[in-house]
């Protein structure tokens, strides 16, 4: 939807449609779209949770077990995850950012 509203808002304004406008959709989803399974994959990884891992439970499972057993909040668990995932895949992240950056800028 937000594809359309740019695309709509770029034509009211006068820019013109040529063949890089087609093609910009691709490249647009291409480098925003790495990075979300970069941040999928980190939010899955057991290894993160290594002091409370147990390897026949699933990840969400072990943040279950802990919720039940050492009465964490579930916003507590939640937080520490997020931050868990972003401090593992934002390095990744900033380097395909820098990439992406100076692939189109230099």
């Amino acid at each position: 939807m937000s594809t359309a509203a740019g695309f709509g808002l770029a034509l009211a304004t006068g820019a013109g449609f040529t063949p890089s406008t087609s093609v910009a959709i691709f490249m647009v989803f291409g480098i925003g779209l790495d990075d979300s399974f970069v941040v999928v994959n980190a939010i899955d990884d057991p290894l993160l949770d290594a002091p409370w891992y147990d390897p026949a439970l699933s990840p969400l499972d072990n943040d279950a077990t802990r919720v039940l057993d050492s009465g964490e909040s579930v916003e507590d668990v939640t937080a520490r995850r997020i931050v868990r995932t972003l401090r593992s895949s934002g390095p990744s992240i900033t380097v395909t950012t820098v990439t992406d950056f100076c692939a189109f800028q230099c």
